[in-house]
């Protein structure tokens, strides 16, 4: 049985007998050689210089009461690298007009529990209420 490392690292790739390190992350390179972060794959994001897991944000946020679901993902911020986390929450009982008030405290909750147990860099920074 192969151990957890051994699995990250691809074999004859591009030529027979080169090895690849799978880390997860998208890179590019330039002209003279330099390498770039671009993004990540899978279930994370990079935000901060941090990799953000998109299910543990959300296993927070669901926590939060009323929240009948959320997804997580990262957004591109001009001017910075990585993504942003965003959390897209429906919230049960908000259905628009009139419930401003109540929306508001829901998301005060949202924000109070995510920056109570989430690592500062995975607070997301956005939240789109969808109704």
């Amino acid at each position: 049985m192969r151990g957890r490392r051994e699995e990250k690292i691809l074999r004859d790739v591009l030529v027979e007998g080169d090895a690849w390190f799978s880390s997860g992350d998208v890179v590019r390179s330039d002209r003279e050689g330099r390498w770039f972060f671009v993004d990540r794959v899978g279930d994370t994001f990079r935000w901060k210089s941090e990799n953000v897991s998109t299910a543990e944000v959300a296993e927070c946020v669901c926590a939060v009461e009323r929240v009948e679901s959320v997804n997580v993902h990262g957004v591109l911020v001009p001017g910075h690298d990585g993504r942003a986390g965003c959390a897209t929450v429906v919230f049960d009982g908000v259905a628009g007009r009139g419930q401003e008030a109540l929306l508001e405290k829901r998301l005060e909750g949202l924000a109070e529990k995510a920056k109570k147990e989430l690592p500062r860099y995975a607070v997301p920074v956005f939240v789109r209420v969808a109704i």
